[in-house]
């Protein structure tokens, strides 16, 4: 995915801004989860009257999430792990001469079908469901991690029936299954061009979430365009070995 610039009016208060967002805390805390050093998008900061204001940019990260299984005999627990990109934001407003940072999360798409909302300037966080974000792309994605998490949970689970059948009663009973991915599938990774546009404007859902504060606004609007990259296990098998000793 290619750095959007739009609206690049250059020169010196730029330069500035990043300054200031290479030495945010936010900034070098996220470092290590980014996926480029640099932007995938720069813009100019509108306010209400589509008067430039400032500065926004934004980087994508990687979030890791586990979530456990149990399979349908509640006797056996598989552990599957999913990356997903998310987005950090970074508004200056030039004339107050303030700095924001919000953190667009979709690491819990997959979990309980939410975006959150982090202004991670003043700890203010909104959720809003994929349904509610009215990108179709981001519903379908969603729609292709749950298929490919229960396809696999179930080839598990038959495997793990005909292992079951292979082996003696007295044996199964002291050995403990633990799942271990071994095929990774990606998706995902969209980011419109309107998209560039949108981020600096004014908020247009404001009276449907009722947010607080400049940078919530500006992150409703993106989520109406971006479709996160994602990893999902796909396949893997069951290792056994003897269970621990209960205290």
């Amino acid at each position: 995915m290619q750095s959007v610039y739009a609206n690049d009016s250059g020169g010196f208060d730029k330069d500035l801004f990043f300054e200031k967002v290479h030495s945010s805390q936010f900034f070098n805390e996220y470092k290590t989860q980014m996926i480029s050093d640099q932007p995938i998008l720069v813009k100019d900061y509108l306010d209400e009257n589509r008067e430039k204001a400032g500065y926004i940019a934004q980087y994508e990260i990687e979030m890791a999430t586990e979530e456990v299984v149990n399979t349908s005999d509640g006797n056996n627990e598989m552990s599957l792990k999913t990356t997903i990109t998310s987005l950090l934001t970074f508004l200056y407003n030039q004339e107050k001469g303030v700095m924001e940072v919000l953190l667009i999360d979709y690491s819990s798409i997959e979990k309980n079908g939410n975006i959150y909302l982090k202004n991670l300037t003043n700890n203010d966080t909104r959720a809003m469901s994929v349904e509610d974000s009215e990108n179709e792309e981001l519903q379908q994605m969603q729609k292709e991690m749950d298929t490919k998490k229960e396809e696999v949970v179930l080839d598990a689970e038959r495997e793990l029936l005909s292992s079951k059948k292979s082996k003696e009663v007295d044996a199964l009973r002291y050995q403990c299954n633990y799942w271990q991915c071994t095929e990774h599938e990606t998706g995902g990774g969209n980011y419109h061009g309107d998209c560039a546009m949108l981020a600096g404007s004014a908020c247009t859902f404001i009276s449907r979430v009722a947010p607080v504060g400049s940078l919530i606004c500006v992150g409703v609007n993106l989520i109406g365009c971006y479709v996160p990259k994602y990893k999902i296990c796909v396949d893997g098998f069951w290792s056994t070995n003897y269970c621990p000793i209960q205290a």
